[in-house]
């Protein structure tokens, strides 16, 4: 399968699921009609050196953790040039979501609501829940929510991550 374009930058934002997510969604927005499928495997790398490894699995993406695939399914939709949404849909709890943007070769992705406008969020129909100082959760009932809150400007100011792909299938 060819890895042409931006689109071959685009897995390694999935190692960030480490980090806290906070878009979600109770059910998944996204399915596999409606996703990109550009690569077989690819192994990534974190800004700390943490490698792994996400490799296609029928009509999603799954981490490989020895050997086998993990139960999240990862999907990915392209919002624009350079700009991508995935959503990672455990079997037991809600969906999630990370941005992405390439940038001078790596990539630069978005997983949590940090430092967005409360005022902005609300008024995309997106859902504001507390979970301590100045954090909150957004929740996401539309995936034309999500594509509005992905393509906003301001979503890149801060609390971003960069990463860099080891190699890719």
């Amino acid at each position: 399968m060819p890895t042409s374009g931006a689109l071959k930058y685009l897995l390694p934002l999935i190692i960030v699921l480490s980090l806290t997510g906070c878009f979600r969604s109770e059910a998944p927005l996204l399915d596999a009609a409606n996703a990109k499928f550009p690569f077989v495997s690819m192994t990534l790398r974190n800004e700390d050196g943490q490698i792994s490894v996400v490799k296609r699995d029928g009509d999603s993406y799954r981490f490989i953790e020895d050997g086998k695939p993990d139960a999240a399914a990862l999907l990915m939709q392209e919002l624009g040039p350079d700009l991508y949404l995935v959503q990672v849909a455990s079997p037991t709890h809600s969906s999630e979501y990370l941005f992405a943007r390439k940038q001078d070769g790596d990539l630069i992705v978005r997983s949590d609501c940090k430092g967005l406008d409360p005022d902005m969020l609300r008024g995309k129909g997106i859902e504001i829940q507390e979970t301590g100082t100045s954090i909150y959760e957004c929740n996401f009932k539309t995936l034309q929510s999500l594509v509005d809150l992905g393509t906003s400007p301001g979503i890149w100011a801060n609390s971003t991550t960069t990463l860099k792909i080891v190699s890719i299938e």
